[in-house]
């Protein structure tokens, strides 16, 4: 019963005494400024940039493209292997019901 006389009083125009007002102040200051820093120290930490030269880049893109070309190389390399397991699988499987 206390409590809802309280609201009610707070509520026919309750003004809020300087203390409230600080610590509102400072909730507010926080809520907004620390979830503001951590946005800013992230972006500053993931935007590191440097320069280089065209020639440098374009022995970057060089190398890059010939480890693609490897890759893809190896790729399918792996696929035949794959296919060659399968087929072998296929004909074990074929001796084993043979036999049994």
């Amino acid at each position: 019963m206390w409590n809802s006389r309280r609201r009610i009083g707070r509520s026919a125009g309750w003004k809020t005494s300087e203390a409230s007002r600080r610590i509102l102040y400072i909730y507010c200051a926080l809520w907004y400024n620390i979830p503001m820093k951590h946005t800013e120290m992230s972006e500053t930490s993931n935007r590191e940039m440097i320069t280089i030269s065209r020639a440098e880049y374009e022995a970057m893109q060089a190398q890059l493209d010939a480890q693609r070309a490897e890759l893809a190389e190896q790729n399918q390399k792996l696929d035949a292997k794959t296919a060659e397991l399968a087929e072998q699988n296929q004909q074990l499987e074929a001796k084993s019901a043979e036999l049994a």
